[in-house]
């Protein structure tokens, strides 16, 4: 897979995230205030996500680390 689609995957992924928890920002939504601040702190982090992943300029040889490898242990952990 190359560079670009691999950074499309990971952003449709967290687009997903997102969107299945639009729910916990509706007015109507059954979350405590509380709740709906940590749910709000997640999504932020979801959004500030792609930023924190290391670009393809940032490689300095075939043997860096690929910034895609450390998607999987480092995405935001949803609230309970």
């Amino acid at each position: 897979m190359s560079y670009k689609m691999e950074w499309r995957t990971i952003e449709n992924k967290r687009n997903k995230k997102l969107q299945s928890s639009d729910w916990t920002q509706f007015n109507d939504s059954p979350l405590t205030n509380s709740k709906k601040a940590e749910w709000a702190t997640y999504r932020q982090q979801l959004r500030n996500f792609m930023n924190t992943l290391r670009t393809h300029s940032d490689y300095v040889s075939d043997t860096a680390t690929n910034p895609m490898d450390v998607v999987i242990s480092s995405w935001p952990t949803k609230p309970s």
